[in-house]
């Protein structure tokens, strides 16, 4: 897919002298992106709650007139998936949002506001004020603390592993006034500074209850010796029947295949409301 370019090369009014050269103020934004398992261990398909801030750390800047950032997920990760766009816009990100802000095309409410698709990743998540004038600007946005400029959510991949996401390609403009309309309103660009620039978490498979093959609780039974069966003679997933939790729960030996041993020890269990966790499936 081609990148993406529209929403960074949307032209904002400058301070220009009469020499013709831009002369831009000085300003650093700190760009930042967490997530609520940042750290953490989780099972497949936990949701994961990401968001990114933005905070002008230097200068005199009046607010953030425009930041777009990318959001990507590291190539070694142990599955790659495709990430969803931002799903909420931020309260105080609303000027930066269509009719009265500019985003990448998309479809409303929240446009290309969220980051538009590439490949399995976000590009150019943000949007920017209109400062020409044609509205009234809102200044303090990202002054004094971190403004949460974009917010999502995905389901955490299936594989296990660590798994890393990260931002990078940050833009950001500042404003160095603010004007009432019809005048427009001078940006500068800005310095980006990236203070957590990634997260990771690990995926991990939950312990298993020795017979409660389909993780349902309480003793073992038939809906057990289903899921059981569709994994006998396996040492891989086979899904849709036998996923990956499936498969890790039949293995009561811990020996990497289904097989008649699992199917004895599943036996000996079958009935039975136990603590005991795989592989260490052995009655006293």
């Amino acid at each position: 897919m081609r990148a993406v370019t529209w929403l960074v090369g949307f032209v904002i009014p400058m301070a220009v002298p009469l020499s013709g050269q831009p002369v831009w103020a000085q300003h650093t934004v700190d760009v930042s992106v967490s997530a609520d398992v940042a750290g953490q261990t989780i099972s497949p398909g936990t949701t994961v709650n990401w968001e990114i801030t933005a905070e002008i750390t230097a200068g005199d800047g009046l607010g953030l007139a425009l930041i777009s950032v990318d959001f990507l997920q590291n190539p070694a990760n142990p599955e790659q998936i495709a990430l969803p766009p931002g799903d909420t816009l931020p309260a105080g990100m609303e000027s930066f949002l269509p009719p009265n802000g500019i985003t990448n095309p998309g479809a409303p409410p929240l446009y290309g506001f969220g980051g538009t698709p590439s490949g399995n990743n976000l590009k150019q998540i943000g949007g920017g004020q209109n400062t020409s004038g044609a509205v009234t600007v809102v200044g303090d946005v990202g002054v004094g603390s971190a403004q949460v400029v974009a917010e999502g959510s995905f389901s955490a991949p299936s594989t296990v592993g660590l798994y890393e996401y990260q931002i990078e390609s940050a833009v950001a403009r500042v404003l160095d006034a603010i004007n009432a309309p019809p005048e427009c309103s001078p940006v500068s660009p800005a310095t980006i500074t990236m203070g957590t620039a990634a997260f990771q978490f690990t995926v991990q498979m939950p312990s298993c209850i020795c017979g409660d093959i389909d993780g349902s609780g309480g003793g073992s039974n038939l809906a057990d010796f289903a899921t059981f069966a569709a994994c006998y003679g396996y040492a891989a997933p086979n899904p849709p029947d036998c996923d990956e939790q499936a498969l890790a729960c039949s293995d009561l030996d811990g020996n990497g295949t289904i097989d008649l041993a699992d199917f004895a020890t599943f036996a000996a269990f079958y009935g039975l409301d136990t603590t005991y966790t795989v592989p260490s499936c052995i009655l006293p």
